[in-house]
């Protein structure tokens, strides 16, 4: 049944994607306390670098009949081990960042990256601890595919339903320290026994209101 109804899901946001994203202000449902804007990031910081992500959604039975591909990332000394995120990492030299999005997600979750329907760009956001300049991307799978995860790279992987990040959920708020020693006070989503939070969180939160309109 969820194969019938994600096709219209997939539709409905294509033609969502004609008027302006939702943006920073959807985003900020889920931002760190005292998070600057990007724009006050970005003049404030030199050298920055760039990143891309793919939040990308496969078919669901909850409603909306989707989920969303997620990763723990495997535990070690850089700012973001042990997180949960989309798949993606540095942008190379040579390659757009879309490239970087496909090209990280077949590297890290083992899916083809030819596979992948690019339904089009989210919001960009900066990421203060590591000074990235981060793009995220919209795709999609037709069905649940079979991946082989990075043992490098991914701790595990998640797909939880997208209902469950709906405005309407209740959101809870904690601290959290990261491998580098400093602490961020944040809203967080609590889905399958972890916390999801920060960009990560707020790529979520611009998404659950792409679904919302």
């Amino acid at each position: 049944m969820e194969q019938d109804r994600f096709p219209d899901l997939i539709n409905r946001l294509q033609i969502r994607y004609r008027k302006a994203l939702p943006g920073h202000g959807a985003q900020r449902r889920m931002a760190p306390v005292h998070r600057k804007s990007m724009e006050e990031y970005l003049a404030g910081s030199e050298n920055y670098k760039t990143a891309a992500v793919m939040v990308l959604l496969v078919p669901g039975a909850a409603n909306p009949p989707a989920k969303v591909i997620l990763m723990e990332r495997t535990s070690g000394p850089d700012v973001h081990a042990g997180q949960i995120s989309f798949p993606g990492g540095k942008q190379e030299h040579d390659e757009t960042l879309l490239d970087t999005a496909l090209r990280e997600t077949e590297e890290e979750l083992g899916l083809r990256a030819s596979a992948v329907t690019v339904i089009g760009p989210m919001t960009s956001l900066f990421i203060p601890a590591s000074n990235f300049f981060v793009q995220p991307f919209l795709g999609f799978l037709p069905e649940v595919p079979e991946m082989a995860p990075s043992a490098a790279e991914v701790n595990r992987v998640l797909m939880p339903d997208l209902h469950l990040f709906s405005s309407g959920m209740e959101i809870q708020e904690g601290i959290f320290h990261s491998s580098k020693g400093f602490s961020v006070q944040a809203p967080y989503f609590r889905v399958e026994g972890v916390r999801i939070w920060g960009a990560t969180a707020m790529m979520i939160a611009e998404m659950a209101a792409l679904l919302e309109e």
